[in-house]
């Protein structure tokens, strides 16, 4: 469906963020470059009852990419398309790894900026 790695390196840090919470990674790290994958993704740990933790920048301060029941971290960097921003209404479409500079850097020249921020230079879908 998309790369994947086991690798200890990888896996703690996407099981550790800015928390004060014990890094706990997860079993497998996976990188999906469309929303097929992530289906394909969801739908396989669904049918084997498989935490799935959804991962964007690693800026938590809450401690949420923590695996408390190991299970698929699903690194979501690699979808960072901005789909459509539409004038009129305000409002856009981006994929779930599109990151808060860079969106805003994309909307300046039309006057426009993403007010709300995550922290740091989180991922908007992550």
């Amino acid at each position: 469906l998309c790369e994947t790695t086991v690798n200890k390196d990888v896996r703690y840090l996407h099981g550790n963020d800015e928390s004060s919470t014990k890094a706990i990674p997860p079993d497998i790290v996976a990188f999906p470059n469309e929303t097929a994958a992530v289906q394909g993704i969801v739908k396989l740990c669904s049918e084997y009852k498989v935490p799935i933790i959804p991962y964007g920048a690693g800026t938590s301060l809450e401690g949420h990419i923590t695996a408390l029941h190991g299970g698929v971290s699903l690194d979501m960097s690699n979808m960072d398309a901005i789909l459509e921003v539409n004038m009129e209404d305000m409002d856009a479409r981006v994929e779930a790894g599109v990151r808060r500079l860079r969106f805003n850097d994309s909307i300046r020249s039309n006057g426009l900026a993403f007010m709300v921020d995550p922290g740091a230079d989180a991922s908007l879908g992550g």
